[in-house]
């Protein structure tokens, strides 16, 4: 599993500032809505906004994207990642899907969870559902 550099603890975090996870649409003065979704799935998405929302990883996305999320995340961005190292509240189970989908919700909530927030170049899914409530 990917260890974190001990200061990757929180600093001053930077909006994504054009950077390759943000999605086309999510800059200053758009909608945020990513151009591909149909209108009937705007609608869904921006009532996605409106209520408690989290961001988790696509199941289909490689271990390679998931491994770069959590780097961007926990280390560019500088959140707070010490919930999936060793000992952390969500450290367990132990895996790149789960290790990403708690490092891309930390974003997500950070940053408003504005649909753009949670798009992690396509590798990010708002749900309605808490996945911390979810059991096998």
């Amino acid at each position: 599993m990917l260890r974190l550099p001990s200061n990757a603890g929180p600093q001053s975090p930077r909006p994504s500032q054009g950077r390759p996870y943000a999605s086309p649409r999510g800059r200053a003065g758009s909608t945020g809505v990513p151009e591909n979704l149909t209108p009937q799935n705007r609608g869904k998405l921006a009532m996605a906004g409106a209520s408690k929302t989290w961001c988790v990883a696509k199941p289909s996305t490689s271990n390679v994207e998931l491994q770069n999320n959590i780097l961007y995340v926990c280390t560019e961005q500088g959140l707070d990642c010490r919930a999936i190292q060793p000992g952390g509240s969500c450290y367990e189970p132990i895996s790149s899907i789960n290790h990403a989908s708690v490092a891309m919700n930390l974003y997500y909530q950070k940053y408003g969870r504005q649909s753009h927030t949670c798009f992690f170049k396509n590798s990010g899914l708002a749900v309605f559902t808490d996945p911390s409530k979810i059991t096998n």
